[in-house]
Order: C-alpha cells, then structure tokens, then sequence
C-alpha cells in the first residue's frame, strides 16, 4: 500500500471499524459479508486468471464458466438474500461481465412485473434454475434521419465455441446512401437457452 494511503488511514479520527459496520448495516451484516468474501477469495474455483493474457474468446468462456460455477456455489453456500447475492456477484465476477446478469436483472424482473400467468408458469422456473438464460436485443432506429432508405441484414455466425450471434449489418439503398445506420446491438443466445419468442407473443 501506498504509504500516504497508509499513514493517512492511521491517522484517520474516527473508528474505521465502526464505520464499515455502519456502511454494511450493523455488525452482523459486516461479519456476514466478510464470511461471504472469505468463501470466494479461499476457494481455488474463484481465482481470476490474468486478463492480459486472455483472448476476447477466452474471457468470454470464462466469464460462463465463473457464472454457473457462481450460482452453483450461492445455492450450496445457502445465499439468497438479495444484498447478500451482490457481495457475492461483486467479488466474484471482478474484471469480468456476468454473463447471466441480464437473466436475473431484466429478465426475471420482467417476467413478474409484466408477464402474463401463463408466460410466468412456463419461464419462471427454467430461468431461475438457468434452464434458459434470458437475454434481449435493442434497436434505436429513431437516430435514423432516413428510416424508410436503410435496409436491414440479419447474419447468423459462429463466435467463441458456443455463443451463437446474431448481426445486423445495416445498408442504404440507393436513394438514401448518406442515411447513417442506427445502433443496434447484439443478440446473444447462450449454451442451452431457447429464445422466448412467446414473451413477444401469446403462449
């Protein structure tokens, strides 16, 4: 540690102690994200392999390995409380983008507040099990000056070893050529998941 950074923590008028615990939420809630902490920075399945040296390819497939591993580990671990969920999310996917992070921030959320009973009897289960891994795509077409000139181009590839892409490569046609494209962004179907195409229709 820097030794100003050291110095002035040591000389600090307060407590540090008693601040972390108010931070937290009381003493037993600083004990309890310790004991979380200790869980992953003691266990030889969280340790991160140095980023420098890693292919987009490569963080990619660890960042899935990490998730399921992660979820695996908060259901032995008997973590479910949701500010307990995030100190262990936070510590553990350090460095990396959750892979399922979607499925339980958007997707799920999603599902409960504006899903039909049907559409929650059917998707619920799988996506909390991670049967299925939610996931959306998004368009701005509205930063199109000439929505009517561009022509859209949906390209199915391969990336990584699994994760499957789709594109949009937009083109303007003849009479629209200076019309810029919009952003879109990617779709990305993760291992064993089925693209819920009844959340957009009926079941």
């Amino acid at each position: 540690m820097n030794p100003d950074l050291r110095r002035e923590r040591d000389n600090a008028s307060f407590m540090a102690e008693k601040l972390t615990n108010i931070l937290d939420g009381g003493l037993e809630r600083t004990r309890r994200r310790r004991e979380i902490e200790n869980l992953i920075l003691n266990d030889p399945d969280f340790q991160h392999e140095d980023l420098n040296f890693l292919s987009r390819s490569q963080r990619y497939e660890i960042a899935v390995r990490k998730s399921a591993t992660m979820v695996k580990k908060m259901r032995d671990f008997g973590i479910a409380d949701p500010e307990e969920i995030m100190w262990f999310k936070k510590l553990h996917m350090i460095n990396f983008v959750d892979p399922v992070g979607i499925n339980y921030s958007m997707f799920i959320p999603t599902l409960l507040n504006q899903g039909t009973t049907a559409q929650q009897q059917k998707w619920l289960t799988p996506s909390f099990r991670l049967q299925i891994i939610g996931t959306y795509a998004q368009t701005e077409m509205g930063h199109v000056l000439c929505i009517v000139g561009v022509l859209s181009l949906w390209t199915f590839t391969w990336a990584c070893s699994f994760p499957h892409y789709f594109t949009r490569q937009p083109r303007s046609s003849k009479n629209a050529s200076s019309c810029p494209p919009g952003t879109w962004r990617l779709l990305a179907l993760m291992p064993r998941q089925k693209w819920a195409m009844e959340l957009i229709f009926e079941v």
